[in-house]
């Protein structure tokens, strides 16, 4: 991802961060926009080849985790399947995702310096989901 404001440069296996984000310099930022655009590249088969992206919607439909954007729309539509990513730094929360229905799709992102934060995603999830499958759902 180009530009300025985040990048997805993170080394997990210990060697030195390529581009570093310039904002803040941290090895593993990235604004809400440019996730959002990623997961939209993805799902547009803009970004990897048909087959890469099946295989990689396979890997996060069930994300292992029971907090932020997962616990809301788990408590408000149990019946969507959830790819997401999630993260905490001391206190910024951040929760990104694609939500799947029975007859809608929609890209959600959200991050937040709030002590707070990881209370408020759910709640977050909750009402971008009413809003779309109100349009959306017959």
């Amino acid at each position: 991802m180009g530009g300025t404001g985040g990048g997805f440069g993170r080394d997990y296996g210990g060697g030195r961060s390529w581009k570093r984000d310039p904002v803040n310099t941290l090895s593993h930022g990235a604004s809400a926009m440019k996730v959002a655009r990623l997961y939209y590249l993805l799902l547009t088969d803009r970004l990897v080849a048909p087959d890469l992206k099946a295989e990689i919607m396979q890997t996060s439909p069930d994300p292992g985790i029971g907090h932020k954007f997962v616990a809301g729309l788990a408590e408000g539509n149990p019946d969507a399947e959830v790819n997401c990513k999630s993260g905490t730094w001391t206190t910024f929360h951040a929760d990104s995702g694609i939500v799947v229905g029975p007859d809608y799709s929609y890209i959600i992102v959200a991050i937040t310096d709030d002590p707070e934060g990881a209370q408020r995603l759910p709640k977050i999830a909750q009402a971008v989901d009413a809003a779309v499958r109100k349009k959306h759902v017959r």
